[in-house]
């Protein structure tokens, strides 16, 4: 649970003293699972080597003491981090070893899990026809069982490979359930949502369905907010910006590129103010009619407050007050001059 809310050092130092107390009364199962767990969390800090001396003693102990389903876990962790260590041919041996086991012990996740990875391996490879068919195969097991995050991540791989053949109505269905299914069990911290539901609103501005895409970058943008993540919410800000502006929402659309503007701003990011410059420019060559200005009133924003990009997405629009580009404070250049 700790690990789950990135208390990574807390983590560690409870499992650290259960080993000591699991291995006074030779409780190797627990040690094991202790240890999967430990690789874990060095694989999320990427800390590669520590990681890969946990799983293989994780490992070593569960084959020793005949714990097939801890060997199994562990194996699968192995491979994971293999995959994270862009050693591809190896994770396909170690998940492929985790995948006999599981069958053996009627393990149906486990099973779900190894074909997930070894369909993932075969994406990042591109070899697309068979990354698909073992991606609908860890589907298909995973909802059988109703394992929801391998099923959503299944999906998730799925509708990028469709994505890749331009079959862009299959991949948005697959990316929507996908989503869907991420959302019902999504807490602040959940880093894989936000990634799925930014290519499901593209998905959707490219399939012609701009108020489709602009619900599902709202959703995008309030996870990278919950997450405190500057560079995600700057880059779907963006993204909502240009379909917002092929809506001629105009002035809805300099609001997000303004914001987005001033978060790469923060983050030092050049590249990305000059993109969002160009943006807002383009937008600010035509007479802007601030529909919202009489709706709401200007709101204080003191010290003990949320930065205002930080707050609530849906009060965006009539933010005008927050935000510059209303007075054309900000040096934006049209036309070259």
């Amino acid at each position: 649970s700790l690990a789950l809310l990135s208390k990574f050092s807390d983590a560690m130092t409870l499992l650290n003293e259960a080993i000591e107390i699991f291995g006074t009364h030779n409780d190797n199962v627990s040690v094991v699972e202790c240890l999967e767990r430990i690789g874990e969390i060095h694989k999320w800090e990427y800390r590669y080597d520590e990681a890969l001396a946990a799983f293989e003693k994780a490992v070593t102990i569960a084959s020793r003491c005949g714990d097939r389903f801890g060997e199994a876990r562990s194996l699968l962790g192995l491979g994971s981090l293999e995959i994270y260590r862009n050693r591809l041919a190896e994770a396909v041996t170690i998940v492929m070893r985790a995948s006999e086991i599981a069958k053996s012990i009627g393990w149906q996740q486990g099973v779900g899990m190894a074909l997930l990875r070894v369909g993932t391996v075969r994406r990042l490879q591109g070899c697309a026809s068979e990354a698909m068919e073992l991606l609908r195969e860890s589907i298909s097991v995973c909802r059988s069982c109703k394992f929801r995050w391998r099923l959503a991540q299944g999906l998730w791989g799925l509708g990028f490979c469709l994505q890749a053949q331009g079959r862009l109505e299959e991949a948005a269905a697959a990316l929507e359930e996908s989503c869907t299914i991420y959302r019902e069990m999504s807490t602040v911290g959940d880093m894989e949502f936000p990634p799925a539901a930014r290519v499901l609103a593209k998905l959707k501005r490219d399939l012609g369905a701009p108020l489709e895409s602009l619900h599902w970058y709202d959703v995008t943008i309030a996870e990278y907010r919950g997450l405190r993540d500057k560079r995600g919410l700057s880059g779907c800000l963006a993204d909502k910006g240009i379909v917002l502006k092929e809506m001629n929402k105009r002035d809805e659309a300099a609001l997000h590129f303004e914001a987005a503007m001033v978060l790469d701003r923060e983050l030092g990011d050049d590249q990305g103010v000059a993109r969002n410059r160009l943006q807002l420019s383009d937008v600010l060559k035509t007479v802007i009619g601030w529909e919202s200005r009489n709706q709401a009133k200007p709101r204080s924003v003191g010290p003990s407050q949320p930065l205002p990009l930080l707050c609530d997405v849906k009060k965006l629009q009539r933010r005008i007050p927050h935000l510059r580009t209303s007075s054309l404070k900000l040096e934006v250049k049209l036309n070259g001059r």
